[in-house]
């Protein structure tokens, strides 16, 4: 059973076309990556005293049924606030089968901490890179302190990376990052821009001076899935030209079937609907080389799954959708693709493999 979007309950049965073009002998594997944090309201701020609903309800007990029910591995990337909570980490550190990383919000550890911050609008790419650095640092040592080992996963709070933050994050022994976001560009204050307009929609070691680009770099990016279903095949050096707001984007979008209401659909419940998420798992599958790794990462927050807790559901029967949106993708992965799942530092392996066998 799936939800629409006015929260009542329905079956999503897929189009016949949508079922037999699919290609069974395809192995995806599915990377849930989940950015966990305080509980926060419909404006992103920040609830005094803090609260962490999302790590001690909503990931035990919602979301780990569902996810021990279809072999799932989530990565659960952690705010440096949900690190430093004793009972947060009681709970997270006794979790089976799931990855643990880091999620930076800047606001919440030295240098240059905010008490109280009312919210986490700094991305990195905003600090000096010394000061980055050190916030990197910190957030590595704070996560080893608390679980015993090094973290080997990260996100960039709001996906702001840096010019730097790729090479920081090799300098500290991380493997994999998933902060970029093909097809959208993100704007801060200050004039503060990320443009992943142009980045592959697979993973890819990138260069270090364009995170956009393939490279050699040891880091390996796996990109959030989001396509854009008519611009998805063109080159990707032209897409690089484009940003959000540029003019090439608005003439683009003059001319396409439909016009401004093409938008990028993304792998990830509330932003799209299941039958949008399914179209973007069986357009990522068809454009991947026979025999290609077919990887398929969602991502969203553990607040969604509370209501109330971000600026997403708001209601009860909201959540249910968010949920059941879930559970139609997982239930459609299961009956047309071989799927399988992993954690996100485990790309790394299987990267590098695949490249050494080339």
């Amino acid at each position: 059973m799936c939800y629409g979007g006015s929260g009542q309950a329905r079956f999503y049965t897929p189009k016949t076309r949508e079922v037999f073009s699919c290609n069974s002998l395809k192995m995806p594997i599915l990377l849930i990556t989940i950015d966990v944090e305080c509980d926060k309201g419909p404006q992103w701020e920040v609830h005094y005293p803090m609260e962490f609903r999302s790590v001690m309800d909503g990931i035990p007990n919602r979301l780990m049924p569902l996810f021990r029910e279809y072999g799932i591995r989530p990565t659960l990337l952690l705010s440096p606030e949900v690190i430093r909570s004793d009972e947060c980490c009681r709970l997270l550190e006794r979790l089976p089968d799931c990855e643990l990383g880091v999620h930076l919000h800047g606001e919440f550890i030295e240098p240059d901490e905010v008490p109280s911050p009312r919210r986490t609008d700094t991305p990195q790419l905003m600090y000096p890179p010394e000061i980055e650095y050190q916030k990197l640092a910190n957030l590595t040592s704070l996560f080893e302190a608390r679980f015993g080992y090094r973290p080997r996963s990260f996100r960039a709070g709001r996906f702001g990376l840096s010019r730097h933050t790729l090479r920081f994050l090799a300098e500290l022994g991380y493997r994999v990052d998933s902060s970029v976001t093909p097809f959208w560009t993100h704007y801060f204050e200050a004039r503060g821009i990320c443009n992943y307009w142009g980045a592959p929609i697979q993973p890819y070691f990138p260069d270090q001076r364009d995170p956009r680009k393939p490279g050699k770099f040891p880091v390996l990016e796996s990109p959030v899935t989001i396509i854009h279903p008519q611009l998805v095949r063109w080159p990707r050096w032209l897409l690089r030209r484009i940003h959000s707001r540029s003019q090439w984007h608005k003439k683009i979008l003059r001319i396409l079937p439909g016009g401004p209401s093409n938008r990028p659909l993304w792998l990830r419940p509330w932003y799209s609907r299941p039958e949008e998420m399914i179209q973007v798992v069986n357009t990522v599958a068809e454009l991947s080389p026979p025999n290609g790794t077919v990887v398929l990462n969602m991502m969203y927050h553990s607040m969604e799954v509370i209501a109330g807790a971000s600026p997403y559901p708001q209601t009860e029967e909201e959540v249910q959708y968010h949920l059941q949106a879930q559970e139609c993708l997982f239930n459609y992965l299961h009956q047309h693709y071989q799927v399988t799942s992993v954690g996100l530092s485990d790309l790394h392996n299987i990267f590098s493999d695949r490249n050494r066998h080339r």
